[in-house]
């Protein structure tokens, strides 16, 4: 899960600061609502380890080297992970909240956000929902090799969001 890791008073500054920690996709439980809270639970881990880590992660040391160690360091890593056939490779799922109105400006009207992204070298696939104004939006990047058939993978999230949207439209109904 990549998180945010951009201080207070770093919020003017150009580019993204962050890092990532691990977590499970309960991609075995059945029920969609039961699956969503999990992932509650699972991201709410997540964050607060960040919290925790707050100075102390691997990025706020690199940016501390000289640009040549840092871009020695990453070159390292993406030949490494090339050289290994089996080097475990990982799914990257993050969500951007965007704006609830749509923004307006001299040419007009936004109509849409499209995601775009890049790959890290041991991602298989990445995923990154949007939402603005009243729709969300997903982007998804992934290695051909990791990722044989974008085009299904996409159906099957529309899908499972489909399901999750009915049983959450069940319960607010029971609950009401």
């Amino acid at each position: 899960m990549p998180a945010s890791i951009r201080a207070a008073d770093e919020a003017l500054l150009w580019g993204n600061r962050i890092t990532s920690r691990p977590l499970d996709l309960p991609t075995q439980i059945a029920d969609p609502v039961a699956r969503l809270r999990a992932v509650q639970h699972e991201t709410a881990r997540a964050k607060e380890e960040v919290r925790l880590r707050e100075g102390a992660h691997v990025d706020d040391w690199i940016r501390w080297l000289p640009p040549i160690a840092a871009k020695g360091l990453a070159a390292f890593m993406r030949g490494y992970a090339r050289a290994m056939p089996s080097f475990p490779g990982s799914v990257a799922i993050s969500n951007v909240r965007g704006p609830s109105e749509p923004l307006i400006g001299p040419w007009g009207t936004v109509e849409n956000f499209v995601s775009v992204g890049h790959m890290k070298y041991t991602a298989g696939l990445n995923t990154t929902v949007w939402s603005y104004g009243d729709r969300l939006n997903f982007g998804f990047y992934a290695c051909a090799r990791a990722v044989t058939d974008l085009p299904q993978l996409s159906g099957y999230v529309a899908d499972a969001f489909a399901e999750l949207v009915e049983a959450a439209s069940r319960e607010t109904a029971l609950a009401a």
